[in-house]
């Protein structure tokens, strides 16, 4: 075996075992202004990626750079966790949001409710298009504060990864032996950090090529294969598989050249909490990965964006 392989497969393997606590951190089991003190049996104990507002965060810096090219399962604090394989049942914590379920869409249904709720005024982005695909939902499934909170939560993320050396840059790339490289950074934390945008010639809207900024994009320099993130902030129950909004707005990123000429394209999508208070910490809740080639989910979005469009006639 290649030795850098090795030393990189050791690595990702050693991240994702328990660790000995820091004293400075949190109780594990309190999560400030929502959840009071979790019963041991519910306890989830799988590994989770959390960012402390002190310390080094190392290991959860190697582990969020991890699990975007590898998937592992990780621990939502917020949620209660699932039995395990011949566990028995156990009745649930009631300060924790019920175990995660998929959420439920018959596509056709689902697009005719799109029909009658076309927009008037469609505007050519790829985060517009999400934001109207979640207004065919939302309010079954949480609220308009939630996902503006998300919204306006993605830069602060960010720059709370890089003051912890947390984000999967290039220079951590590189450092730790990976393949793939940042190919497109598009958070931004300050109004003099702007995001690039692409335009996407084959998706117009209102006589307007679709722009689109992907949150991050990476391209392995060996077998050519890309991952584009997409990343959000909520407190609301995760599904299983996420929402409709982040899957279409991710489908909107498969259409960028880059992404058409990958060799394998993996869309991942990301929630992300933060505990309250003034040494607030960031973790993730969620990471899901799809293929947006698979027939079926591109038929889907692409029929729902050319609905939004005003492309399509009755489905």
């Amino acid at each position: 075996m290649n030795t850098l392989l090795k030393r990189v497969r050791l690595f990702d393997s050693a991240i994702w075992e328990d660790e000995p606590k820091d004293p400075g951190d949190q109780d594990e089991d309190l999560e400030l202004g929502v959840l009071h003190r979790v019963a041991t049996r519910h306890r989830d104990t799988r590994p989770r990626i959390d960012f402390h507002p002190y310390g080094t965060n190392n290991t959860a810096a190697a582990r969020r750079a991890s699990i975007i090219f590898e998937p592992h399962e990780i621990a939502d604090r917020l949620t209660n966790r699932p039995l395990a394989s011949g566990e028995d049942p156990f009745e649930p914590s009631g300060s924790l949001h019920p175990r995660a379920q998929p959420f439920e869409l018959k596509p056709s249904t689902f697009l005719r409710l799109a029909q009658r709720m076309r927009p008037d005024r469609p505007e050519p982005t790829a985060s517009a298009f999400a934001q109207w695909l979640y207004s065919l939902y939302g309010r079954a499934t949480g609220d308009e504060e939630d996902r503006e909170r998300g919204k306006a939560m993605e830069p602060a993320i960010l720059e709370r990864r890089r003051a912890t050396f947390a984000l999967a840059d290039n220079d951590f790339l590189s450092r730790n032996g990976y393949d793939w490289r940042l190919i497109h950074n598009g958070l931004h934390v300050s109004d003099d950090d702007r995001p690039t945008y692409s335009s996407i010639n084959g998706l117009w809207v209102n006589g307007q090529a679709l722009r689109v900024s992907p949150d991050l994009a990476y391209r392995n320099e060996r077998t050519g294969d890309v991952i584009i993130v997409e990343i959000k902030f909520s407190r609301m129950a995760i599904p299983t598989n996420l929402w409709p909004n982040i899957w279409g707005q991710l489908w909107c990123y498969a259409q960028i050249p880059f992404a058409r000429a990958a060799t394998n394209l993996t869309v991942i999508g990301e929630v992300w909490g933060q505990t309250r208070g003034h040494d607030a910490e960031l973790y993730m809740r969620a990471s899901v990965r799809r293929d947006p080639r698979d027939a079926a989910f591109d038929n889907f979005f692409r029929s729902l964006f050319d609905i939004y469009r005003g492309r399509s006639g009755l489905v």
